[in-house]
């Protein structure tokens, strides 16, 4: 759920990432820390956001 409202609230970052643009993972990955206060793993963030991507 998290993932998913970190890419309702950085729509321009899930769109760059999406074309190509890995620097803006950073923005959603870090949306969801944040949401999370720190508490998600980074690295299944990021494991979510590319079977996101398809």
């Amino acid at each position: 759920q998290m993932v998913d409202d970190a890419i309702a609230a950085q729509p321009d970052a899930w769109a760059k990432y999406c074309a190509g643009e890995e620097k803006a993972l950073g923005a959603i990955v870090g949306a969801v820390m944040k949401s999370s206060k720190g508490k998600a793993d980074g690295k299944v963030v990021t494991a979510i956001l590319l079977s996101r991507k398809g």
